[in-house]
């Protein structure tokens, strides 16, 4: 399956990209999902560890599993005030 990740904030300006594609397994998990961001960009590991995953403007959990062609939305940790 294909998962198309749009990415957010200093996840954007490291990749210099808006979103990227992933072939993932059937079934895959968002862990998995992260692995792969992180792989493709060692760099950003630590941000992608620490960010958030939403699934059709959802946060969903690390053990979340895709169940097709997926579009979802990778959050780096904000601070403000």
């Amino acid at each position: 399956m294909t998962i198309t990740v749009r990415f957010y904030a200093g996840i954007r300006q490291q990749c210099g990209l808006d979103q990227a594609e992933f072939v993932l397994p059937d079934g895959a998990s968002a862990t998995d999902l992260f692995s792969a961001v992180a792989q493709r960009w060692p760099d950003i590991a630590p941000l992608v560890s620490s960010s958030r995953l939403a699934v059709d403007d959802q946060y969903v959990n690390s053990d979340h599993r895709f169940t097709g062609d997926t579009v979802c939305d990778l959050i780096p940790p904000v601070s403000g005030g």
